[in-house]
């Protein structure tokens, strides 16, 4: 999920998420579990055409908040309503501190909708009103709420059946180590991103849901960086930088071809006069390419879809905060000498990030998790 990403083995097919035909939402949708409806209405074709109305470099956000949204009202079967707010709301993103008024916006929202939810007005004007949407923000994002593990489809049967252990992979450490220190003698080190430095032993989780995709397609993080996304790999042709994100083998291939003639045609007398780094031998890149046929064949065929899993705050022991009533976050903001003690602020401060990127080296039980189908990356990528 993150760029400290790690993932469990997974060796046979993962269990297919029920995606409808139509767009329709049928009252069969709420006979389903939590993470088969979530996937369901990820997955229509009405919700990611409201994606895709979106500027290409704000969709992934937009995933986020609609698993968010589902997360804060998850009796919920379809989101088209909310999906057009944001959308309004999503003008501001191109203004000046456009992310700033967003997050501002679509909190009003939020409120709005937890509002209605609770039989109010869309606008909560007395204090009992106010206590009560904080209350329920609390509970739903707080208690009840979840940390995030966006993961590479491939891991889904292990995940399933094993949790998420930091201690069982589908790779071997020692290949990468063995790949990383060819390229660190030839100069570049760090091909194979955070799975170089720190990954190993460790389970990485983030508590927001604005990243949640773009880890997702790229888990895990060490392949992507390999094949197209690390500083390796020029963001111009006959590079791919998105490679990897589509799926493209051609492309992925053709990085790592066009990467291995640089480091192999440096001139004798630029490495003679310490003027350059040794060339890479053709042995190490026949290795090189044994190491990216063996990992892209596992972690980029055709079950290779963007997961994530929605981890329990309970189960590791993320579920409590500070302030348990609104009358507790005004007495905090007064003693810290804040002005605003906005219902705004206070249920922004509550869905704020804490702790965005975090390692656990202990297990988390499959019963202690939802796994939910994210899009494809090249439907909602379209151009």
């Amino acid at each position: 999920m993150t760029k400290k990403e790690k993932e469990p083995v997974a060796e046979n097919k993962p269990r297919e998420e029920p995606v409808p035909e139509t767009d329709e939402i049928s009252r069969d949708l709420k006979n389903l579990s939590t993470e088969e409806r979530m996937s369901s209405v990820l997955n229509s074709p009405r919700t990611i055409e409201q994606i895709n109305t979106f500027p290409e470099e704000h969709r992934d956000r937009i995933i986020g908040d609609i698993i968010q949204y589902f997360i804060l009202f998850p009796e919920k079967t379809e989101i088209k309503t909310y999906a057009n707010e944001l959308g309004s709301a999503g003008e501001t993103l191109n203004k000046p501190n456009g992310d700033f008024l967003f997050k501002q916006e679509k909190i009003k929202l939020l409120i709005q909708h937890a509002a209605r939810e609770l039989g109010m007005n869309d606008e909560p004007h007395t204090t009992q009103d106010r206590e009560k949407i904080y209350a329920y923000f609390l509970e739903n994002a707080v208690h009840k709420g979840f940390y995030f593990h966006s993961f590479n489809g491939i891991f889904e049967k292990s995940i399933r059946e094993n949790g998420l252990d930091p201690h069982t992979r589908m790779w071997d450490w020692n290949e990468l180590r063995k790949v990383g220190t060819i390229f660190a003698k030839a100069g570049i080190p760090g091909v194979l991103g955070w799975g170089e430095l720190n990954s190993e032993g460790k389970i990485s989780l983030g508590d927001e849901t604005t990243n949640l995709y773009p880890y997702a397609v790229s888990s895990p993080e060490w392949f992507a960086q390999f094949t197209s996304q690390g500083f390796h790999i020029p963001n111009q042709e006959p590079y791919d930088k998105k490679a990897f994100y589509k799926r493209n083998y051609d492309s992925a291939k053709n990085n790592i071809t066009t990467l291995c003639e640089q480091l192999m045609s440096r001139a004798g007398k630029d490495i003679e006069a310490g003027k350059a780094y040794p060339n890479i031998t053709l042995d190490e890149k026949i290795e090189i390419f044994q190491f990216f046929e063996k990992y892209w064949g596992l972690l980029a065929n055709e079950k290779s879809i963007p997961k994530c899993a929605l981890i329990k705050r309970s189960a590791i022991h993320r579920d409590k905060t500070t302030t348990n009533s609104y009358e507790d976050y005004e007495k905090l903001c007064r003693k810290l000498g804040i002005d605003d003690t906005s219902l705004e602020g206070a249920i922004s401060l509550m869905l704020l990030s804490k702790e965005h990127d975090i390692q656990l080296d202990q297990k988390i039980n499959p019963e202690d998790m939802e796994i939910i189908s994210l899009p494809e990356y090249k439907k909602i990528h379209t151009e």
